[in-house]
């Protein structure tokens, strides 16, 4: 099986860990790829990297079924090819089998009919021993049952599994023999620990291992294992996140971070993820786009010690799998495009954009009707534009007003505050240009893309604010007016620099560049977008989809093709619904009517219109670049959108892999 695709990440992935180390902030993940078309299982499926290749074990479909293990090469660095898959044709399991590898050999291991753990040895690079078929000896009669999972610690093999009754966790610490045979050993019970399902381990250090559970209302734990002291620790939730299954755990190779990958309880099967050290709980869980959805839990290996492989079982009980690496959010242009694509131009790429970037927090309401202003009609971010700028965002819209004599950032019906119906101060553009001008100090590759609109000269002049703004960043880390064109200025050109623009400039500022949002402009930067002003997702996916229809045959060289992904509130959701947060000024008869409406409408505030929204984007991209509506003339440069954060640029880290964005 090979693809443009899959050619295309290896080669990123190949050439992005060759000129870095940096510790992670996040995970970017790949669109997953069929694997193996021919094979099904209806449990989860092992992956392990040894030597040159891979080996993964699957069993059939079925209460019982055999065992299958097929190793998997990289032809010419770019792609896997399936060289033999080997059967068990006398073993049946009903559980998930477990791959670790120790000393040189391969192990595989499942819990046979009668509630045992066997195993087999490779033989040689590419094929087991299937003929010899080992059972492992333990001091206790326990049963195991549900599935097992392996890692090595302290030159041994690790085992966990589960015991055949409601809630017990088993354990087992295996020393090797000579011939790599597994001398008897003690299964023993996890104490203090228990869980309706398997459990998941990884290695820590040499002495160390971690194991993951959920307990029996779906919550999530782990808890560490000393191997010398012969000790458990205390049990940690994990993000406070619950799933139908216990969260897969993987130790990223000569790093002290960990990976935990797990599913929601609901339904729907979608997959999460929270990175973290390994002496810290993660407090935060990302959630993968829609075409991750397992049924049941994942498997992880490393590919090169710093890019990974994350396989499952989806749709149809086949074999997916997905290219994964754990980058720094706050250095990815560095890292990851300038080392392949410094030659290219902002016109060639995708960065994540954030509407209304400064409001993540209301300070003032203004305007005429100031006391129905609040966080919901009026936020349009979660996070701080210091935070956004750490997550990746590179582009930001900033909107400037004057409140008590100091220059805040604003969201507002009207430009002017004395015309403006509603709305509201963000952050204070001093503490804006200060985050800035430290993060591109301590950034030096990035670039970072100032869109300032919506003017109103009696709150401050534009010259003034183009001047303050120049002063807070710095001239030294700004882009200055240039006589090339936006298509002819390469990314390595722009490394470490601020591009501010102002809506249609014409003023004499050296560090002030003009944009505009129009079909055809002479400014030196002009947005291409459609904004649907509408809260029903349909309809702005029309709206959408007229917009590239429209650009097919593509852009002029000043045009940035920028993706406006807002659902924006309705009039009776930004007056009536989200006047229920300030129902206390309000008379009881009108905040009770207020009351009921939020509750049939679900409290629709911005934010929430955005989690509503946000979830489609991927797909509709996905499913545009396919059909052709997007194409390599008219493909988005900036995702533009509410709740700007890690997702988006783990989304545009993907598109910038896609065949679409290659010269």
């Amino acid at each position: 099986m090979k693809t443009l695709y899959a050619l295309r990440c290896f080669l990123f992935l190949f050439l992005f860990f060759s000129v870095t180390g940096l510790p992670a902030q996040s995970l970017s993940f790949s669109k997953p790829f069929s694997l193996l078309p021919n094979a099904k299982t209806d449990k989860s499926v092992s992956i392990i990297h040894f030597q040159r290749g891979y080996f993964i074990a699957w069993k059939e479909p079925g209460g019982f079924g055999k065992l299958h293990i097929a190793h998997l090469e990289k032809a010419h660095d770019t792609d896997f090819f399936e060289q033999e898959e080997q059967v068990l044709q006398n073993e049946e399991t009903a559980f998930s089998p477990a791959l670790v590898s120790l000393n040189d050999r391969i192990y595989i291991f499942w819990i046979s009919k009668e509630g045992a753990i066997k195993y087999i040895i490779n033989k040689d690079q590419k094929n087991f021993d299937k003929n010899k078929i080992n059972t492992l000896k333990f001091n206790s009669a326990i049963k195991v049952a549900y599935g097992l999972t392996a890692a090595v610690v302290n030159n041994k093999i690790f085992i966990a599994s589960h015991a055949d009754d409601k809630n017990s966790l088993l354990y087992s610490l295996i020393e090797t023999g000579a011939d790599g045979g597994l001398k008897e050993a003690m299964l023993l019970k996890v104490p203090g620990k228990s869980s309706p399902d398997y459990p998941f381990v990884a290695s820590l250090r040499d002495t160390a291992v971690r194991m993951a559970w959920r307990n029996k209302d779906g919550f999530i734990y782990y808890a560490t294992y000393n191997s010398v002291k012969n000790k458990w620790s205390e049990a940690t939730a994990i993000a406070a996140s619950k799933s139908k299954y216990s969260p897969v755990i993987f130790g990223a190779p000569n790093s002290d971070r960990l990976f935990y990958i797990w599913s929601d309880p609901k339904k729907d099967s979608r997959v999460y993820y929270a990175t973290k050290k390994m002496d810290m709980a993660p407090v935060k869980a990302t959630q993968l786009p829609e075409w991750f959805s397992a049924s049941s839990p994942v498997s992880i290996c490393d590919m090169d010690n710093k890019s990974f492989l994350l396989a499952f079982v989806g749709a149809g009980q086949h074999l997916y799998m997905s290219y994964f690496i754990n980058y720094n959010s706050a250095s990815w242009m560095r890292d990851l495009l300038m080392p392949l694509k410094g030659n290219y131009t902002l016109k060639d790429i995708a960065i994540p954009g954030s509407h209304d970037a400064g409001m993540s927090v209301l300070t003032a309401a203004i305007g005429q009707v100031s006391g129905t202003i609040n966080p919901c009609n009026t936020l349009t971010q979660i996070q701080d534009i210091a935070a956004q700028l750490n997550a990746g965002i590179r582009m930001f819209d900033l909107r400037c007003g004057t409140f008590n004599k100091q220059v805040y950032v604003k969201h507002s019906s009207s430009d002017c505050i004395d015309s403006a119906i509603g709305g509201g101060f963000g952050e204070k553009l001093s503490n804006i240009t200060s985050a800035i001008n430290e993060f591109i100090h301590k950034n030096t590759g990035e670039i970072v893309l100032l869109s300032f609109s919506h003017f109103c000269e009696k709150e401050i002049a534009q010259h003034a604010l183009a001047d303050s703004i120049v002063a807070g960043i710095g001239k030294d880390i700004i882009f200055k007016k240039t006589s090339k064109l936006l298509s002819g200025l390469t990314l390595k050109e722009l490394a470490g620099k601020v591009i501010i623009t102002f809506e249609n400039y014409s003023g004499s500022n050296d560090y002030i560049n003009s944009n505009s949002i129009a079909n055809s402009s002479v400014t030196f930067m002009n947005f291409r977008r459609e904004y649907a002003a509408t809260n029903d997702i349909n309809k702005m996916i029309s709206k959408q989809e007229a917009f590239f229809d429209g650009m097919k045959n593509g852009v002029k060289d000043n045009d940035i093709v920028r993706l406006d992904w807002q659902l924006t509130q309705s009039p009776d959701e930004a007056a009536m619904v989200c006047n229920s947060f300030e129902s206390e000024k309000t008379s009881v008869v009108v905040s009770s009517i207020m009351a009921i409406t939020s509750a049939a409408r679900k409290y629709k505030s911005i934010i929430d219109l955005a989690d509503g929204g946000n979830k489609y984007l991927f797909q509709k991209i996905d499913e545009w670049m396919k059909d052709g509506k997007i194409n390599n003339k008219n493909k988005p440069n900036i995702v533009y959108v509410d709740v700007a954060g890690t997702w988006v640029t783990d989304y545009c880290i993907d598109l910038n892999m896609q065949p679409l964005y290659q010269k």
